[in-house]
């Protein structure tokens, strides 16, 4: 009796040693001294078979979950291999840099323009590997850097022209837009596309030395229109038939406007070809921005707008040109009052530049400029700056227009260590904002 228990049990225990699960112990009716045995030994049995089927089932899902990473990886790869595609299609340079300014990722078309393979400038800061200044010869600081700029203001940053500079290529002219790279509000780098304007720069003096020519040689005469006009309105060589007046006022203000349009070109000229001349001095900011507005006060009364100025009241002098100055001013507030309807409102706030304002220079005076008028189309306010450059609902509203002067004041601000930069919403009004430096750096003053 012993032995048949020993080889019923022994058989079950052979089944389960080469992996089956299905033999049962037959547990006899009558209770003896193997009961507990084959009771134990089922038990076993039946755990054995619940952890089979739990581990057969998480096997399944371990296969399902290894077919969605292989899809994914396969995804991964072919978003991988698409991206690099983009980038090396990219007929621009493109860097991609961190918050701090190291540089992530090179496009073929950047490493072939700076001289150097990525892998001598991946993970190194950018201004460190490439130089950067103004066409004058100025270095931009870290904090100039457009890349930097747009992580710093949270928006894209255009520049139409700096000089690059590494040790394998000595001069690199390019345009460049830098965009902030965001997650969620969080801003986590920066991408730059810029492109080699060499050829176009050429194209570009040879186009501004003919239109300085001619503007010097157009001064002269319209000088003496304006004059002798002048003489004629104020009645100095007899009395004028009331048509005649007429059309000398016309002559007089077209004459006038020539002359600033050619003194404009000139001054743009100079800018271009680095013949601006810089008297750099002591400047009240306050007293220029008043100057200022007291001469647009006739246009202000008659359309009705109300215009209000603001000062810190410990507003230091600033080192600049006052002259410049006036010009920046003279388009900003001429275009405020230009394009805000009658009855609307302007302001004009100068205030000291503290460290916590997070602005791109840490000392020196913010020039906050807002109106109530048409506002610039989203889409078009990166062009806002740029040489001709005219908004759509701009030229409805003043055809006159040449689209120089808020290219001619960037120009004027870079050129003195300024910058500027604005916010806009059609028909809400458009805020522009100026940061003019305490004290122009050395090489700035030597311009």
């Amino acid at each position: 009796m012993t032995r048949r228990r020993l080889d019923e049990l022994t058989d079950v225990l052979a089944q389960i040693s080469v992996g089956d699960l299905s033999a049962n112990v037959r547990i006899p009716k009558k209770e003896d001294e193997f009961t507990d045995l084959y009771v134990g030994v089922q038990l076993i049995l039946e755990v054995f078979r619940e952890n089979i089927k739990y581990f057969e089932a998480a096997n399944e899902d371990l296969a399902r979950n290894i077919e969605k990473v292989e899809a994914s990886s396969l995804v991964i790869e072919q978003e991988k291999v698409i991206d690099e595609a983009i980038l090396e299609s990219i007929g621009e340079g493109l860097v991609v840099t961190d918050i701090s300014g190291k540089i992530m990722v090179v496009n073929r078309q950047a490493e072939e323009m700076f001289g150097i393979p990525s892998r001598e400038m991946i993970g190194k800061k950018w201004s460190k590997t490439v130089k950067a200044r103004y066409p004058d010869g100025a270095e931009l600081t870290d904090e100039q850097r457009p890349s930097l700029l747009s992580i710093t203001r949270h928006r894209k940053v255009n520049h139409p022209h700096l000089i690059f500079s590494t040790r394998r290529v000595k001069e690199l002219a390019v345009a460049i837009t830098s965009t902030p790279i965001l997650i969620g509000k969080t801003v986590i780098g920066s991408v730059s596309v810029f492109r080699d304007i060499k050829e176009e720069r050429e194209i570009d003096l040879a186009k501004t030395e003919v239109i300085s020519f001619t503007s010097h040689q157009l001064r002269t005469p319209l000088s003496v229109i304006n004059w002798y006009s002048e003489v004629l309105l104020k009645g100095n060589r007899g009395k004028l038939t009331r048509p005649q007046h007429e059309y000398l006022k016309v002559i007089h203000f077209t004459t006038r406007r020539m002359i600033e349009l050619v003194n404009t070109f000139l001054s743009i000229s100079r800018i271009q070809l680095g013949k601006l001349v810089v008297e750099y001095a002591p400047v009240d900011v306050r007293k220029v921005v008043t100057e200022v507005y007291k001469e647009l006060i006739p246009q202000v009364t008659q359309r009705d707008l109300k215009f209000t100025t603001q000062f810190d009241e410990k507003l230091p002098k600033i080192i600049s040109d006052a002259k410049l100055l006036r010009i920046v001013f003279q388009n900003l507030f001429g275009n405020a009052v230009k394009y805000t309807p009658d009855k609307g409102s302007i302001s004009v706030e100068v205030s000291v530049i503290r460290p916590k304002d997070n602005l791109p220079i840490s000392e020196g005076v913010l020039v906050v400029i807002r109106d109530t008028g048409y506002g610039i189309p989203r889409k078009q306010q990166d062009k806002v700056f740029t040489k001709l450059f005219r908004a759509e609902n701009a030229k409805i509203i003043d055809t006159e227009g040449a689209g120089l002067g808020l290219y001619m004041v960037k120009s004027i601000l870079n050129h003195t260590g300024g910058d500027i930069w604005l916010r806009s919403r059609i028909n809400r009004g458009t805020v522009f904002f100026v940061v003019l430096p305490h004290q122009p750096k050395i090489e700035e003053k030597s311009r």
